[in-house]
């Protein structure tokens, strides 16, 4: 109530006073101030309090306001700085400045979303050009409608994207063509330029209302990164071009891909390792065996050969060489539990061919293996289908 008064003082003493000024009230139910001498010119009554003197609950107030029922729309404050034409200048809806408090207490604007449990909102909500308010689901510090752009360093905790199957259309697995292009990006370092050397080169236009400062550190910094205008070139869908003209870099979008291209490699270097053991214990068999007195070119020129075709329905063949020496030779056939389902003597000499009847055997995986003389040549995997 006091301020009530005090405000409905300062009004009255303005009005009558002998100052060179004038006040009416506008039907919108504002006050205007004329300024004299001329040009005449009234300016929105401004209110300018300084408080001196700190409040029982700790928090001072130049200026306070409260608007407790939701209506429709309820504004606490409610402030804008828009012209219906184009004019060369700054505008600003609300300007904040903090500082020289508690060390981490200043803020230029807070924020704070409160409520009862179950409502939904933000502390700060932003929407670009072109976007206007709309239903905000969830409890966010800041959200933020239409595309955000930052200058310098982001700092998280975490950051997420929505990736909800639900979400999506079109799903489609990342193709060997992909793989390819991968191998395509060439990654740079470099540094940024000064707002100096971008108005110099004619980047940016010259605005001498704009400020240079920038941060040093972050300016200075050696980065890492792939050239859009390059990468354009292979993946044009993770380039996006901003109002300014400039080129942005989708870097997310790149993590699937390259590791999809680690998985491909993988697979490649476990295939090439697993052929390189296979011949490596081929080796070690055969330098083994020929110091064997009693196996004497035996296993080194013994031989079995993987079925064909495989896989196989009706039959299919398996091809072996035996030695001359060779005293004892059989192939034996196992299912993948290691149980012994047949056993076929060979009783020639030089190359032979076995044929296995489909029929004999159930749709599965099966395990053949040719003994000599009590020695294990090799053991190779078939399959039957249906």
């Amino acid at each position: 109530m006091k301020k009530i008064v005090l405000l409905l003082s300062l009004i009255i003493t303005l009005a009558f006073s002998n100052i060179k000024a004038q006040m009416k009230m506008t039907s919108d139910g504002n006050f205007d101030v004329e300024t004299i001498p001329a040009p005449n010119a009234w300016t929105k009554f401004q209110v300018n309090f300084n408080s001196a003197n700190t409040s029982p609950s700790g928090r001072n107030y130049a200026f306070y306001t409260t608007n407790t029922p939701c209506g429709n729309l309820t504004y606490g404050i409610y402030a804008k700085a828009y012209s219906s034409s184009v004019f060369s200048g700054r505008a600003y809806g609300i300007y904040a400045v903090a500082g020289n408090c508690s060390s981490g207490y200043n803020y230029g604007i807070y924020g704070a979303f409160s409520g009862a449990s179950g409502t939904n909102g933000a502390g700060i909500y932003g929407a670009a050009n072109g976007y206007s308010d709309m239903d905000v689901a969830g409890n966010w510090a800041g959200y933020f409608n239409g595309n955000l752009k930052v200058n310098g360093v982001s700092y998280a905790n975490s950051f997420s994207l929505n990736s909800d199957k639900r979400l999506k259309k079109e799903i489609k697995p990342i193709t060997s063509i992909t793989f390819d292009k991968i191998s395509q990006l060439n990654a740079v370092s470099y540094k940024l330029k000064k707002r100096q050397e971008l108005k110099a080169d004619g980047t940016i236009p010259t605005d001498t209302s704009k400020s240079d400062t920038v941060n040093g550190k972050f300016i200075n910094k050696i980065h890492y990164g792939y050239l859009a205008q390059d990468l354009q070139q292979i993946f044009p869908e993770l380039i996006y071009q901003g109002d300014d003209g400039f080129l942005a870099v989708d870097y997310i979008g790149l993590i699937p891909l390259m590791m999809e291209e680690i998985k491909q490699q993988n697979a490649t270097i476990t295939s090439l390792q697993q052929q390189i053991n296979n011949c490596c214990a081929k080796v070690n068999k055969s330098n083994q065996k020929t110091s064997d007195p009693n196996n004497e070119n035996v296993n080194n020129s013994a031989s079995l050969y993987q079925n064909t075709p495989n896989p196989f329905s009706q039959q299919t063949q398996i091809k072996c060489f035996i030695p001359d020496n060779a005293m004892i030779s059989n192939i034996y056939i196992y299912d993948m539990q290691g149980t012994q389902l047949k056993k076929i003597q060979i009783n020639s000499k030089g190359d032979e061919t076995i044929t296995i009847q489909g029929a004999e055997f159930k749709a599965g995986m099966y395990m053949f293996t040719l003994i000599i003389d009590g020695k294990v040549i090799d053991t190779k995997k078939m399959i039957l289908t249906d």
